[in-house]
């Protein structure tokens, strides 16, 4: 789920919006995000198996799923409350994860595809995985540069403009 949305939203940022696959997939990244959004536990993280309440909560995909989430609503492609509020409780969850010192916690190891769902409850998380301190400087940049746009819609709202 974490790469596949990833890879949405790159593709959606190099896609003319005229070309006529754009809109299929934006939709295709609408739902995602969707299922993504009644997905997230109350504490702002994502399960590692996404739909078991057993699995561990888990730093990279919470990453990738923040920064996906506030990508869209940063380029308009998905709006509203729902979404904002996904990504502060994702960004909220991520920096209970980062010590001061740059030590991020609590990422699944790196793992190849499997069909035993086993294998994805049984993988450890370990301390600053590369996959997922990446997704995690990626989470960061997405809701500063949410934070910056929405600041500046706010300041021209006050001003009149």
């Amino acid at each position: 789920n974490g790469w596949g949305i990833w890879a949405t939203t790159e593709l959606l940022q190099v896609l003319p919006p005229q070309d006529p696959r754009f809109k299929l997939i934006l939709n295709i990244y609408r739902r995602h995000v969707d299922a993504l959004a009644v997905l997230q536990d109350p504490d702002g993280f994502w399960l590692n198996v996404l739909d078991r309440r057993d699995a561990p909560r888990e730093t990279s995909g919470t990453a990738i799923f923040t920064m996906a989430i506030a990508r869209g609503l940063r380029l308009g492609w998905i709006s509203g409350d729902r979404y904002r509020a996904c990504v502060r409780r994702g960004w909220s969850a991520l920096q209970s994860r980062v010590e001061a010192n740059g030590t991020v916690h609590d990422i699944c190891m790196g793992t190849m595809c499997s069909g035993d769902v086993g294998y994805y409850m049984r993988r450890p998380l370990v301390d600053n995985d590369t996959h997922g301190l990446f997704a995690v400087l990626f989470a960061c940049m997405e809701v500063e540069l949410l934070q910056r746009k929405e600041a500046i819609a706010l300041n021209k709202y006050k001003r009149g403009q």
